[in-house]
């Protein structure tokens, strides 16, 4: 049921009414002259307007857009700052002192129905690293800087000087003080990021961005909008929710990966087109395109622990999936001796499949639907199901044939094509049959020799205002 309460001036019967409905406050004047105002005082992105008192609508604020209710009792002034678009408007109604009580009461409700489960006012460790992408980290952090001073965030920021640097921060860092550790970055950071938690063995500490990169992976899978107000709100409203992440060992080194894996065509592109980060997220398309035209080979074999081969089979239990992401069912990651000088040349370990791909343009294996900004590589993958998504594509199919692959990639619809294989597996091994190349683990490069992949079922943290999901239906 709505909630209403009735606020005004200290010395006059003119009243605003306040009500708390389901989705949003409803302030309207409900006698002339009520005491109600709109402005964005004192914050640097005006939204300016008011409401008079003569005003036939009344002013709707959506809850999920209010940041901060409060009430000063020495001003006798109640005041709710909110969002519109990206800017910070504050709504003021003057208190009379019979209604103090009232006040309070409705205070309260307000942050109650505005946050729901979510904890107000959080503290977070950011990382900016203004080397990501085409330099623009410090630029997307100062367009949002407001909105987390607006909902009274406190920000313990630190500017990246090198790789490695939020590692060490984090060593040292009391991660019990903070609600979770804010990226200002590309995916290269969140990658850090995780592998410093797991050394410190804290991987319940939640993980979230703002994309300052090029590919900006890890905000895709959480927010719908990729827009300053909805990546603000995703975090300041967000709650903890449990992610798969994956191990991914080479001989006695262990990596952990939140994102994907690849060899091949992509892994070059990727990496190739480090000298072309300032066309942003053109930049590996471009690579993409140049390896297509002067295509290589690059032959593997693959190992992998089967869930499912079948395409139609994986697209009806992706629409049907329903994962529960309580923390009860998450788990510690536990590093299994799946290590790749443990599987014998000749046979495959029980329940493994085993083949040679003499030619491969390339192998592609991810955590999350999402591999970039417009990048619907993984469209079965689901963020917390304990399976790792596997394509992979065959080295002599035509030019036209390629392209086309890639031009499906956007809207996911490169899955139904019978040049690409797809499989799901709880954990895989590769031997690359070639040199000269890399492995690309969350976009970072790293040596090229055999490799096991493991899932780690719920063994990351993710801080979102949603259930991070696949939030397309598969067709």
């Amino acid at each position: 049921m709505d909630e209403e309460a009735l606020l005004g001036f200290e010395d006059s019967e003119n009243l605003a009414s306040v009500t708390i409905g389901t989705t949003a406050i409803v302030v309207e004047a409900s006698r002339p002259r009520a005491a109600l105002k709109s402005t964005a005082k004192s914050y640097p992105r005006l939204c300016f307007g008011s409401v008079p008192a003569t005003a036939r609508q009344p002013l709707t604020i959506p809850l999920r857009d209010v940041l901060v209710a409060a009430f000063a009792q020495n001003k006798k002034v109640f005041d709710v700052s909110y969002l519109k678009k990206s800017a910070v408007c504050r709504l003021q109604l003057a208190v009379a002192s019979r209604d103090i009580t009232d006040a309070q009461h409705l205070q309260e409700q307000i942050m109650a129905a505005a946050y729901g489960e979510a904890k107000p006012f959080k503290k977070l460790l950011v990382f900016i690293n203004p080397a990501s992408g085409r330099s623009l980290a410090i630029k997307a952090f100062n367009r949002c800087a407001h909105i987390f001073e607006a909902a009274h965030c406190t920000l313990d920021v630190v500017v990246t000087k090198n790789k490695g640097h939020a590692s060490e921060v984090i060593k040292h860092y009391d991660l019990a003080s903070i609600d979770g550790i804010l990226c200002v970055s590309g995916d290269g950071t969140p990658h850090e990021v995780y592998n410093a938690l797991n050394a410190k063995k804290s991987l319940e500490t939640p993980v979230c961005m703002i994309p300052g990169g090029t590919g900006n992976a890890l905000v895709r899978n959480l927010v719908k909008s990729i827009d300053d107000k909805e990546i603000s709100l995703s975090i300041i409203k967000g709650t903890k929710h449990p992610v798969d992440l994956a191990a991914v060992t080479q001989q006695d080194t262990k990596y952990i990966s939140f994102l994907s894996q690849s060899i091949g065509l992509i892994a070059e592109a990727d990496i190739g087109s480090e000298d072309l980060r300032w066309l942003g997220p053109l930049r590996t398309a471009v690579g993409i395109t140049k390896r297509v035209i002067f295509r290589k080979n690059y032959p593997c074999v693959l190992e992998y622990k089967l869930v499912s081969d079948d395409k139609q089979a994986i697209r009806e239990s992706s629409k049907l999936l329903d994962i529960s992401y309580t923390d009860s069912n998450s788990i510690e990651p536990t590093f299994s001796n799946l290590r790749t000088d443990h599987f014998p040349q000749d046979t495959c370990p029980d329940g493994w499949h085993r083949i040679k791909l003499d030619y491969m343009a390339f192998l592609y294996a991810g955590i999350l639907p999402w591999m970039a900004i417009g990048a619907y590589i993984f469209p079965a993958a689901h963020p917390a199901d304990g399976t790792v998504d596997i394509s992979f594509a065959d080295y002599r199919i035509s030019f036209w044939k390629m392209v086309k692959l890639f031009l499906n990639i956007e809207a996911g619809k490169h899955y139904h094509l019978k040049d690409l294989t797809y499989l799901k597996a709880k954990a895989f091994r590769v031997t690359p049959l070639f040199d000269n190349a890399s492995l690309v683990i969350d976009g970072e490069q790293y040596p090229l020799s055999p490799f096991t992949v493991e899932v780690l079922p719920k063994a990351g943290r993710v801080l979102a205002d949603r259930k991070p999901h696949n939030d397309h239906t598969l067709a």
